[in-house]
Order: structure tokens, then C-alpha cells, then sequence
């Protein structure tokens, strides 16, 4: 199948001619400094070199694929069409390392984009996918972002029916300057206000209206990580069409981690969201940790699903034994795996490398 060429330099020979929308984008970018050339996003991927913005073609899953499409999108002289080049150009230039987003050739009318949750919070390691709609009077309204959501509601502002609650959206009642402006207002704004109003909060029950004793807020931010990781087995079954291999690469890259974080979780030994490779956080070291008996239960039950589907997507739990050098090394006793275990189940054989993994 065809793979379109990444859009920040000139078009590799195997490529196919570009469409109207790769070359009207080209002109945008032809004076852009450090632009050079490069292989074809297929031929990037195989080298694990997701780039953070690229055109791809198929948009059959997109939560508005069926919506119609206006000719102003396909007029190349339209104010419309020239300001989607701009806003392509500012993505591609611009966007964070922890956000990734893909246009579609023959719908520039359409993006998708995924954030990783950021470090320190319950959402840490975790994909958040998103699709966007440009509507045809753009810039004048802003777009439409569904949220691409598993079935629970993992956040305050982000509904299990894909709502999305931001006033830059005009999806919430905001002040003046929170609000979208024509003039001034890009997606990467949007992006980036959702990555760090909607995901980077420590604690979301900061950001909800909750009536509750603080007593209740660990048990909140309990429910957050769990259902966190119920999303996580959920991408690793299904992932979002073109961004399969950037959930595989994902999942191997932080595999390790995310079932150390869990276990330090369960255990009490670190306070939910503030895991670190390299031993708990200050805060966690200087405050009690307790946590309920249900979520010691629901991670007894979780730890065990996402190491086999870990293992499904090709990621090796011996290999998450190395650490780097300037952390101490525990000596461990790794057990007898012999002939007698061809026949065991893969299920049994995952939880014997995740008791190894993980330690007591």
C-alpha cells in the first residue's frame, strides 16, 4: 500500500506524484529553514522515526469520515485551503516531542493527533487519541476534536461519548482570553491547551467539582491510573489506523516501566503518578502511602492482562532487567526454565518473567 511521503522536505522517487494538497503545502514549506530530504514515512516507521506530524491516506476510521466535504477545501485558492497549509506548517514545525499528529491527503479537512500523558501525573505513559474536524468557515469557529475514548471517563474534561470540554473549543463558558480568536487561535493551541489544562494536572480532582472529604481524593486518583491502564490494554487490542506501529513502538519503549510503576503503586511503596526508574520521588518518600483494597485487587487483576498483552506486542520482560549504570543493580536469582516449559500456556509463562521483571 501506498505511504505518503513526509511532508517537511521533497518527495522521495518511489513516491507517487503528490496530490494538489502536498503541493500547495510544499510552497509553504520551501523557505523553511533545515528543510531536506527524506525517506518515505514507511521507510521511517521500520526505523522506529515516527515523525510528529505526516500525511497519511486512510481516513475510513476518522469519528467524522462520513461528514461531506466542502469544496473549499479542495479549492487550492480558497482562504480556507491557504490557512490548513499554514496551520500544517506550524504543526510540523512546532508540536511538543509528546504530540504526534497526522493529516489526510485527500481530507485536509481532518487531523488526528495523540498526547502522551505526562510524567507526575495517574495519566503517566498513557496514549490519548484525538480527532479533529476543521469546519468550512474556518477560522472563524474552531474545530471540532473528538475524544477517542475506551468506555470510562478518565477525565475530568474529557466525556466517555469523545466530548471535549475546553473553552478555547467553545465547548465550556470561558473569559475573554480563554476563548477561541480567529485571528490568533491555531491547533497547536488547541493541542497544547489540552495537553496541559486537561492532562497535566497532578491531581484532576483539582480541575472537577468534587464535594468530597480528602479522604476521597486518593481513591479518585486510584480510579484514574486503573482505568489509565484499562485504556492501555484496550490501544494495544485495537490501535487507532495509521499510528499501529507508534502505539507497538510505545508500548515496548515504556512497557517496562509501566508494570514497575503498578506494582509500586499496589504495594503503597510510591504515591500514584510520581514514579520514577530511578527510585520513588521526595514525596513520596516523606509522606504515608495507603491505598484501598480495591485498587490492590483491580492491579492484581490489571498487572497480569498488560504484561501478556506487552508480550503480544513484541515487547521481551527479560530485557527490562537492565537498568542504567549509575542505578544500583539488585542481584536476582533467575528460575529454572527448562524443557518442561514448551508446553506451558503463554499466559503462565508471562506471569513467571513478570514475577522475575518486577521483583518482590
Amino acid at each position: 500500500m501506498y505511504s505518503s511521503p513526509q511532508i517537511n522536505g521533497k518527495r522521495c522517487d518511489d513516491c507517487e506524484k503528490p496530490t494538489a494538497a502536498k503541493r500547495a503545502y510544499k510552497c509553504f514549506q520551501r523557505w523553511s529553514p533545515g528543510a531536506s530530504c527524506s525517506p518515505c514515512l514507511e521507510q521511517s516507521i521500520k526505523k522506529n522515526n515516527f515523525e510528529n506530524f505526516d500525511l497519511v491516506e486512510d481516513y475510513s476510521d476518522h469519528h467524522y469520515a462520513e461528514a461531506k466535504s466542502q469544496n473549499c477545501f479542495t479549492d487550492t485558492g480558497s482562504c480556507v485551503y491557504n490557512k490548513i497549509m499554514r496551520e500544517w506548517k506550524i504543526l510540523s514545525n512546532a508540536l511538543p516531542d509528546s504530540i504526534f499528529v497526522r493529516a489526510y491527503e485527500k481530507r485536509i479537512d481532518l487531523l488526528r493527533a495523540v498526547i502522551i500523558g505526562a510524567q507526575g501525573t495517574p495519566y503517566h505513559d498513557a496514549l490519548f487519541f484525538f480527532d479533529i474536524a476543521i469546519p468550512s468557515d474556518y477560522p472563524e469557529n474552531p474545530p471540532k476534536v473528538f475524544y477517542m475514548s475506551h468506555g470510562p471517563k478518565l477525565n475530568p474534561y474529557l466525556f466517555p461519548d469523545g466530548h471535549v470540554c475546553l473553552d478555547l473549543l467553545d465547548t465550556s463558558a470561558g473569559k475573554a482570553n480563554e476563548i477561541w480568536i480567529p485571528a490568533a487561535s491555531t491547533i497547536l493551541q488547541v493541542l497544547v491547551s489540552i495537553q496541559g489544562l486537561v492532562l497535566d494536572s497532578t491531581k484532576p480532582y483539582y480541575i472537577e467539582s468534587l464535594n468530597m472529604p480528602a479522604s476521597y481524593w486518593e481513591s479518585y486518583i486510584e480510579k484514574k491510573f486503573e482505568l489509565s491502564c484499562r485504556t492501555m490494554l484496550s490501544q494495544l487490542q485495537k490501535p487507532p489506523k495509521n499510528f499501529k506501529s507508534f502505539v507497538v513502538q510505545h508500548f515496548q519503549d515504556r512497557a517496562f516501566i509501566i508494570l514497575r510503576a503498578s506494582k509500586a503503586y499496589r504495594d503503597s511503596r510510591v504515591r500514584i503518578g510520581l514514579f520514577s526508574y530511578y527510585g520513588p520521588s521526595s514525596s513520596s518518600q516523606n509522606n504515608k502511602i495507603k491505598v484501598s483494597r480495591t485498587f490492590r485487587d483491580s492491579m492484581n487483576k490489571l498487572i497480569p492482562q498488560l504484561s501478556l498483552e506487552f508480550s503480544r506486542n513484541g515487547t521481551s520482560l527479560q530485557n527490562g532487567l537492565k537498568k542504567p549504570e549509575n542505578v544500583e543493580r539488585k542481584k536476582t536469582i533467575e528460575p529454572k526454565i527448562g524443557l518442561k516449559m514448551k508446553n506451558v500456556p503463554l499466559f503462565h509463562k508471562v506471569l513467571g518473567k513478570l514475577g522475575l521483571c518486577l521483583g518482590p
